[in-house]
C-alpha cells in the first residue's frame, strides 16, 4: 500500500495548479494520479513533424482582462505570450474527412492572447515548478472508499496490476462526468 498525505486525482491544469499551490503552502507528501501517460489534460496538445512544437487540440487562447487569475498565473511562470492573430484568413477544418475551408478571420474584443509554445506551456510550466509533488500517469482511479481514518485510492494500470493508496485528502480534478462514470464510491 502508498501513502500520500493528499492526493489528487487528474494532472490536468486544475489538478497541476492545486498540486502547485499546496507546494507553496508547504504541504508535502503529495501525489498526483493521471489515468493516461502524459500530463496536460484537455490542454494536451499533439506533437508536430516530430519535434517538440505541439498543436493545441484544447484551448489555444486566453483573455487577460476577463481571465485575471489565468494571467496572473501566465505572469508567475514567466510564460511569453503574444496577441491571437485577427488578420487576413484562417483555414477551418471540421471533420477528419472534409477538405478545409478558407473563412476572414475576426477580431476578438477583448484581445485574446496564446502562448508561445502553446497551452502546454502552461502545464509544463506548472510541472515544473513541483519539486515535491510525486506525479504518476498511467492510474486510472476506479474506486474511492472512505475507511476509519483515511480514504483509500484503488488505481488500476494499464497491465490491469490494481495499487492501493492510502490518504488523508482526496482532491477530484478531473471533469465531473468523467469521475461520475469511471469511480466507484
Amino acid at each position: 500500500m502508498q501513502h500520500a498525505r493528499i492526493i489528487i486525482i487528474g494532472a490536468g491544469l486544475s489538478g497541476l495548479y492545486a498540486a502547485h499551490l499546496l507546494e507553496r503552502l508547504g504541504v508535502a507528501n503529495v501525489l498526483v494520479l493521471e489515468a493516461r501517460d502524459f500530463i496536460g489534460g484537455r490542454i494536451a496538445g499533439m506533437p508536430a513533424d516530430g519535434g517538440s512544437d505541439r498543436f493545441d487540440l484544447g484551448p489555444a487562447w486566453f483573455w487577460p482582462e476577463q481571465q485575471s487569475a489565468l494571467h496572473q498565473l501566465v505572469d508567475e511562470l514567466g510564460l511569453q505570450r503574444f496577441a491571437q492573430y485577427d488578420q487576413g484568413d484562417m483555414l477551418y477544418q471540421r471533420a477528419a474527412g472534409e477538405a478545409p475551408v478558407r473563412m476572414r478571420t475576426y477580431a476578438s474584443a477583448p484581445p485574446s492572447m496564446r502562448l508561445i509554445g502553446g497551452m502546454n506551456a502552461l502545464t509544463d510550466a506548472l510541472h515544473g515548478t513541483l519539486r515535491s509533488t510525486r506525479i504518476v500517469t498511467g492510474q486510472e482511479v476506479r474506486r474511492l472508499r472512505h475507511a476509519a481514518e483515511h480514504v483509500e485510492v484503488d488505481s488500476v494500470d494499464a497491465a490491469g496490476a490494481v495499487t492501493t493508496w492510502h490518504a488523508g485528502h482526496v482532491l477530484l480534478a478531473l471533469p465531473p462526468r468523467l469521475a461520475a462514470a469511471g469511480i466507484a464510491y
